[in-house]
């Protein structure tokens, strides 16, 4: 049983290691180009249009639940 179990914990570490070196610098924040600006901007502007959708998302919900909408 416990060969077993040593045996899946490598196959799991050898899967980990592949996905890792498959993925590359997608997947860490050391791909990030300041000198990129529209990848620069429209992270920014991506964020902030997400935060400004949560709040009209808040307040729609908060008009149903007290129904004043």
């Amino acid at each position: 049983m416990a060969d077993q179990n040593n045996d899946g914990d490598g196959e799991s570490k050898r899967i980990l290691e592949r996905v890792n070196s498959q993925m590359g610098a997608s997947a860490s924040r050391g791909g990030d180009d300041p000198n990129d600006w529209p990848e620069y901007w429209g992270k920014r502007i991506g964020r902030a249009l997400g935060f400004a959708f949560l709040l009209v998302v808040i307040y729609w919900l908060y008009q149903l639940i007290t129904g004043t909408g």
